[in-house]
């Protein structure tokens, strides 16, 4: 190829990048907004993106997005800053695992302001707290917990009551303990001195199927009549 023609495609080459230079040498301008720094260059070519934010006092739910192209630059997303007075509502990515429970609704990739979603809790587990969580402007609000299903007694038994085994004070439904009386008292029935309760799923709380504390048996004096 001769000099004159090689030296003919440079320069049609760097008229063409001095063009594209050109048409994206000015940033567009976007009401109540600015270029983020980091995105900020001397000269721009042909697929440089540049990101708006908005000014202090002025809020957006969708960030205003250019590219460099030929044609110079051209939006990908535009948005509207609009003052704190006037927030635009956000949506919520899925909420966060509650601990103990499961979701009931179907999940989505976006829940929209003001929408809801239920939960349900794992076996053995209440839930207290709210009904449900809500989607408030893109933070899920709603305290929900579900808390264990369980039976107690207490760490110091009642004088002249024993417990089996002897280091735990907190069951869940399905366990078991043992209630030893001492002498002269009865534990479910006044024939029992030992006997074996069971921890029970009542709905919401746990109970005893009776109570697991001994009872002084009464005194009962025998009344002899003479007959004449």
């Amino acid at each position: 190829m001769k000099p004159t023609v090689i030296f003919m495609l440079f320069l049609w080459r760097l008229v063409e990048f001095t063009l594209t230079l050109n048409e994206c040498s000015k940033l567009p301008s976007v009401q109540h907004a600015f270029v983020l720094d980091e995105y900020k260059k001397a000269e721009y070519q042909k697929g440089d993106v540049i990101y708006f934010c908005c000014d202090p006092g002025f809020t957006t739910g969708l960030n205003t997005t250019y590219i460099c192209t030929e044609d110079g630059w051209t939006a990908e997303a535009i948005g509207q800053c609009v003052e704190n007075s006037f927030p635009v509502l956000l949506g919520c990515t899925p909420p966060p695992p509650l601990t103990n429970g499961y979701l009931l609704d179907n999940t989505t990739l976006i829940y929209g302001n003001g929408q809801i979603v239920r939960f349900g809790c794992d076996d053995h587990h209440t839930m207290t707290g709210a009904l449900f969580k809500t989607c408030t402007n893109g933070q899920w609000t709603g305290d929900i917990q579900c808390i264990p299903i369980t039976c107690k007694v207490s760490a110091d038994p009642p004088s002249g009551t024993t417990y089996n085994p002897r280091d735990r004070i907190i069951f869940t439904p399905g366990e078991s303990l043992t209630v030893t009386c001492g002498e002269n008292k009865w534990v479910k029935s006044t024939e029992l001195q030992t006997a074996q309760l069971v921890c029970k799923n009542t709905g919401r709380t746990g109970s005893w199927d009776f109570n697991p504390v001994c009872q002084r048996m009464q005194q009962h004096t025998l009344h002899t009549q003479i007959c004449i």
